[in-house]
């Protein structure tokens, strides 16, 4: 049975003209950081979960997009166009200095970056004319390392040497990056794990979107115990397959894009508590 729930949105006013999304949370700021297009680009913002101490962060005037917060919260990186406005590069933004830098990645087209857990690689999905897959860049020279071999398209690092990832024939998936003889082990099966982008991992725990004919819910799965629970029931609008699902750890509670058409909002799923 489906906990019951209560659902908040972050915006601006009733009826805003500008979208709000991708939202990522910083346990060390209390804050997240998002994309919204309120200065007329999407541009980095930072709020706190209540959606409101907001700041612009960046002014690149260029559409940014998929935040990902260092592990440290010194740094956020996220994806935007390059100078030829044809192919992409991963920006990081510090907070020390409030200045932008580039990755020196040696590709041209990126997906939605994450860190390594000591914050000193980003990892990406690379897109090429030869494969598509997840790589380890390195934030200070550019030196890349290719991590999967079987189209993975995202990635989070659950320990030092594992990865969760998923790829496009469903399921998630976890590979051992320090014994590169052993195959990835399928941790939830496609026929439950639908979704390339909408899932979190928090200390062995799975937050994911599936999808039904009707409506959508959202799961925790247990790395443990291999046991999944529904958590929460949403309409068929809630969510779309570039969206993605966060949990914010200190207050038990989902972040998520509301939708993508005509604008989108950031709404939080609160249970008191989540997990009972």
């Amino acid at each position: 049975m489906l906990n019951c729930i209560r659902t908040k949105t972050i915006h601006y006013q009733q009826r805003s003209d500008f979208s709000h999304h991708s939202p990522d949370y910083s346990e060390k700021h209390k804050r997240f950081a998002y994309v919204s297009n309120e200065s007329g680009y999407y541009e980095l913002w930072s709020a706190n979960t209540k959606g409101e101490a907001r700041k612009q962060l960046t002014q690149l005037k260029k559409n940014i997009s998929y935040p990902s917060w260092s592990h440290d919260g010194s740094h956020i990186a996220f994806l935007a166009s390059g100078e030829d406005n044809k192919h992409d590069n991963i920006y990081i933004y510090s907070l020390q200095t409030q200045k932008v830098s580039i990755v020196q990645s040696p590709f041209q087209r990126h997906n939605r970056p994450t860190w390594s857990l000591d914050d000193k690689n980003i990892i990406s999905a690379i897109y090429s004319d030869e494969f598509t897959d997840i790589f380890g860049i390195s934030i200070e020279d550019g030196k890349t390392e290719r991590l999967t071999f079987d189209s993975g398209r995202y990635g989070i690092m659950n320990s030092a040497s594992t990865m969760l990832y998923t790829k496009p024939r469903r399921g998630l998936w976890q590979i051992d990056l320090s014994n590169k003889d052993t195959p990835p082990v399928k941790i939830i099966d496609g026929k439950q794990f639908t979704s390339l982008y909408a899932w979190d991992y928090h200390q062995g725990k799975v937050y994911f979107n599936k999808r039904h004919s009707d409506h959508h819910a959202v799961m925790l799965f247990d790395i443990d115990t291999n046991e999944s629970k529904p958590m929460f029931k949403l309409p068929l609008t809630s969510f779309y397959r570039s969206n993605v699902i966060n949990y914010i750890a200190d207050q038990d509670s989902l972040i998520y894009t509301r939708s993508s058409y005509p604008q989108a909002d950031i709404k939080v799923l609160e249970n008191s508590p989540l997990l009972e």
